[in-house]
């Protein structure tokens, strides 16, 4: 869960399937400089392994479950 404007620290994941179960607009900024911001409600997205932090740009509270696919892929 992340309420409006918070902002994780840099982290790294294996890759990962994330289910956006609601929230507003999230902003992925990656180790490479990359942003991307995205996600709707009901998403289900795979990421491939990866440097990033997540941060919530929205009004809404953000909801999302994430599962980390060690060794199945």
């Amino acid at each position: 869960m992340r309420q409006p404007g918070d902002k994780e620290r840099m982290h790294w994941h294996l890759a990962f399937m994330v289910h956006v179960i609601a929230g507003g607009t999230v902003r992925n900024n990656l180790a490479d400089g990359n942003v991307v911001e995205a996600a709707q409600d009901g998403d289900v997205l795979h990421r491939e392994p990866q440097t990033h932090r997540l941060e919530n740009i929205g009004t809404p509270t953000l909801h999302l479950a994430l599962v980390e696919l060690k060794g199945l892929i």
